[in-house]
Parts: structure tokens; sequence; C-alpha cells
């Protein structure tokens, strides 16, 4: 799974998800169900960044069905993260909406920021602090294109300081000068 997200992070997108995908049936025939939650999760968050927010939104939905029979706190905030991010407006299409379009992106927008809500909550149990600042973040984005700027403050601000804790962790050495 790592190799493929490396090809995938160097721009190999279409081998690294080929690759994630015979890893998957791999394990599924081994019935590794965590094992299988955390490929599907990944090939979920490479597809949405390629922009196939469909295909994505189905390998997510099938993580989030074995993280919920397993109670993985850390695999369900990163399954509603993705599917925060999938149906987040500001991926969508940046037209502007009419009529019933505009209804639609208002119902998106609304299951985007209860996923994402859901993503920033379920980290504090698991200590999963990535999921939580990356969820923040697009709260932030959603909540700009709305009047309502508290809220993209307050989540903005939240991002940052989860940003702050986790390089607080890094060895200064490591960090660039």
């Amino acid at each position: 799974a790592l190799r493929a997200r490396i090809l995938f992070e160097q721009g190999n997108t279409l081998r690294a998800i080929k690759e994630m995908m015979a890893l998957d049936k791999r394990v599924k025939a081994k019935r590794w169900p965590y094992q299988t939650c955390v490929i599907e999760l990944h090939i979920g968050e490479m597809l949405l960044r390629i922009g196939e927010p469909a295909k994505a939104a189905f390998y997510v939905k099938r993580a989030l069905r074995l993280a919920r029979a397993m109670q993985a706190a850390s695999l369900l905030g990163h399954g509603y993260l993705l599917q925060g991010l999938i149906l987040s407006p500001v991926l969508q299409s940046s037209g502007a909406e009419t009529g019933s379009g505009a209804r639609a992106a208002a119902g998106n927008a609304a299951a985007a920021i209860e996923r994402l809500e859901q993503a920033c909550q379920m980290p504090e149990s698991s200590h999963q602090s990535e999921t939580a600042w990356r969820a923040h973040l697009e709260l932030s984005r959603i909540f700009a294109l709305f009047p309502e700027s508290d809220k993209c403050r307050e989540h903005a601000q939240k991002a940052y300081e989860l940003l702050c804790k986790a390089e607080d962790r890094v060895p200064s050495e490591m960090l660039p000068a």
C-alpha cells in the first residue's frame, strides 16, 4: 500500500490506483477487514484527488461500513473526512448555481458539514490530529462561502492550532530552516 501511495504522490496515478485495487482484492480474499478498510479509504482518497468523486464515494461507503462494524474510531474519522470532501461544495463545480442546482448544492453543503463535524469529533478519542485539522480546514472553506464568517474563522483557527501541535511533535532538525 505504501508503494502505491508513493507512486500516486509521484504522479503515477493510474498505476498507483491499479496496484491499490489489486492489493484490495488480495486482502479481501484473505478476509482481513481492517486492511481492506484502510486500502479502500486510500483508494477513495486517490479517486477523489483525481476528480472521480462518484467512484470515490463507492469505496468510502464500503470502508465506512467496515469501520463501523469494527468500531475503529480512526478509520471512521478518516471515512467521514473523505465523505465530507466528496460532498463539499468547495470541491464541486465553481459555476453559479440556480434553481434546483442551488438547492442540491445547499443540501450537499449541509451533508458535508455534518460529515466533517463528525470527522472533527472522532479523532479526539483516537488521537488522529491529521484527520481533525483537514476536517476543520474544509469546514472553514465551506463556511467561507456563507455570510457566517465567524464559523469560518473558528474552524480556520482550530486547524491552525492542530497543525501547530503537529509541528511541535516534529524534531526541530527535521523542519526546514
